[in-house]
């Protein structure tokens, strides 16, 4: 039996264009923010929930970014939603997070952490596609 796994991840960027990675305790890859939607949960409550969760602060603006489909093997696929946005308040890790950092976006091809393809391509491609003349902050409201 095939397993779907819906992973909801943000791409928390600041106004230097940085991206907030972070390490989950018990795994050495760097990830986007973000959990899978318990029982019941939508995509956007479960995106607020694990914000509030992983780094103890709120969601201040967000959208809709993508999703994309990959087969992990035969018995598992995931199907990841993608939302970027911006977050409030000071950045504490929570109980599930052993590590944070924020990395300029052009330094993700060059950089030899190891983190998850399919975000670490997904990360390149938004800042590759969003319009360079306006701040990040402006077109998410302007949206």
């Amino acid at each position: 039996m095939m397993n779907i796994v819906t992973p909801v991840c943000m791409i928390v960027f600041n106004d230097s264009s940085e991206v907030l990675l972070i390490k989950k305790l018990g795994d050495d890859m760097w990830s986007l923010p973000g959990d899978t939607p318990k029982e019941r949960e939508s995509y956007e409550d479960a995106l607020m929930r694990s914000i509030s969760e992983q780094l103890r602060c709120r969601i201040s603006s967000f959208d809709y970014y993508k999703s994309s489909y990959f087969e992990e093997n035969k018995l598992e696929h995931f199907r990841s939603i993608y939302y970027f946005g911006k977050i409030d308040g000071d950045l504490l890790l929570g109980d599930s997070v052993a590590d944070s950092r924020w990395i300029h976006w052009k330094m993700l091809a060059k950089d030899d952490n190891r983190m998850y393809l399919d975000q670490k391509d997904t990360i390149i491609t938004f800042f590759n596609r969003t319009p360079k003349k306006k701040s990040f902050f402006s077109f998410i409201l302007d949206r």
